[in-house]
């Protein structure tokens, strides 16, 4: 079982800041199968 609460998530460079995460919960009971996909499907 994994249990996700208020993940944040951010990507820094000099010139900006992206945030990614932005509060994700999440349960994973056992024997459930999760896919997190992109915009570009990878």
């Amino acid at each position: 079982m994994i249990h996700i609460r208020q993940l944040h998530k951010s990507y820094y460079t000099e010139a900006l800041s992206l945030h990614v995460l932005k509060g994700i919960s999440l349960d994973i009971e056992a024997g459930e199968y999760v896919s997190v996909t992109g915009a570009s499907g990878s």
